[in-house]
């Protein structure tokens, strides 16, 4: 590079490098994405079973998404550590530090690439993914209705939210034979009403509780947010909560047992969890004078904000431990830059992680101080090893 300064050249090479990362970036990440789609493809097959085809096709990119805050680690550390070790076994490193270029200089372009991952991944774990984790909750609901709705006809049960129902075989008109039903009622919400054509029964008499019954023959019929089964040759009782009998009968003519499915699927709404609120929506609720939040609430919100920001910047001390790693190991190829990545990962990344959210169980923690862990732990790693960067 006659001609051209030092000043110039350096940053030459620290865009090459910087192009060099972010090519492989792209290409683990796009692996991985690619493999987590096919597993996440055979498991929205086999849990939407009965549903139409765009509950299937909407559940594979939500999949995906739920596992993208693991494969970005993956993905930027894989990366840096197969650039930094290429560099070191093609004695790049070795030269330019000769030309008078500092090993902390080199480390420059990682830690570009990490601020880089970490501003882009922010968006996805404060906005993208909570809203993933909304419509996951949305469809799966649906799901088990599409499930209802579509019997397969080679199952001999069926399971939906504390009803259980099994059958010896299925007639060619579509009703069940040889039923048994069990249901038990939340303590909070009662999901069944009783009403048998031929008898004299008031539906409202029966006590919250375990249903039980058997018949010959049952149909189902799925309606406005109910599901009816209809009874022939029924024999029941049910119990309340205390062991009592509410009460019991036998009878020959149709009985028809009805399910507010609307109200069994509101008994599991959006759970206090700051994982699945949005961060705009946990600082507005936080600073909202006119909403009242518990203390335990208000802590996990407070954890699951500074947890994010701890994510976004933790790309930037992983990166820079990606390069030295790559330095070290050199000639280990890319098999070698896995196995290290992972290690690292494994025995560093993820166990800081693991012990601030324990830390963050603790009341008499402080929320932000438990989030900071990870950052603190990953901060004196690189402290560690900057000291071996000091000898080159």
């Amino acid at each position: 590079m006659l001609g051209v300064s030092s000043s110039a050249r350096r940053h030459v090479i620290s865009r090459a490098y910087l192009r060099e990362i972010g090519q492989h970036l792209l290409l683990v990440l796009g692996g991985a994405t690619f493999l987590a789609s096919l597993a996440a493809a055979v498991r929205a097959s086999s849990t939407s079973q009965g549903a139409p085809l765009w509950i299937s096709l909407s559940l594979l990119p939500l999949l995906i998404a739920n596992v993208l805050p693991y494969l970005i680690p993956i993905a930027l550390m894989t990366a840096v550590v197969i650039c930094y070790g290429r560099m070191a076994a093609d004695g790049e490193a070795t030269a330019l530090r000769v030309a008078g270029v500092s090993p902390w200089r080199l480390l420059f372009p990682a830690l570009i690439a990490g601020a880089t991952v970490g501003i882009l991944s922010y968006p996805l774990s404060s906005q993208l993914i909570p809203r993933a984790y909304e419509q996951m909750r949305v469809l799966s609901n649906r799901l088990k209705v599409a499930a209802l709705e579509n019997t397969n006809p080679g199952s001999s049960g069926l399971h939906f939210r504390g009803l259980d129902m099994s059958w010896s075989r299925v007639a060619a008109d579509g009703s069940f034979l040889d039923v048994v039903l069990t249901h038990q009622d939340s303590r909070n919400h009662r999901a069944f009403a009783f009403d048998a054509l031929d008898t004299e029964l008031n539906p409202n008499d029966p006590g919250k509780g375990r249903l039980r019954l058997r018949a010959d023959r049952a149909t189902m019929a799925l309606g406005e947010g109910q599901m009816e089964f209809t009874f022939w040759g029924m024999r029941t009782i049910s119990e309340g909560v205390d062991g009592q009998s509410a009460w019991s009968l036998r009878n020959t003519g149709p009985a028809i047992l009805r399910f507010d499915l609307d109200g069994i699927l509101g008994e599991y709404g959006m759970p206090d969890k700051g994982d699945l609120y949005t961060s705009s929506e946990m600082r507005h609720r936080l600073s909202n004078p006119g909403e009242v939040i518990s203390p335990v609430l208000e802590h996990a919100f407070r954890y699951t904000l500074m947890r994010r920001v701890v994510i976004a910047l933790a790309a930037i001390p992983m990166a820079m431990l990606g390069a030295l790693l790559g330095w070290r190991m050199r000639k280990s190829g890319l098999l070698g830059a896995f196995l290290g990545t992972f290690a690292l990962l494994l025995f560093l990344y993820y166990p800081l992680f693991l012990l601030s959210d324990s830390l963050s169980l603790r009341p008499q923690i402080n929320p932000e101080l438990a989030a900071l862990v990870p950052l603190i732990g990953l901060f004196i790693a690189c402290v560690f090893g900057s000291r071996w960067l000091r000898r080159c």
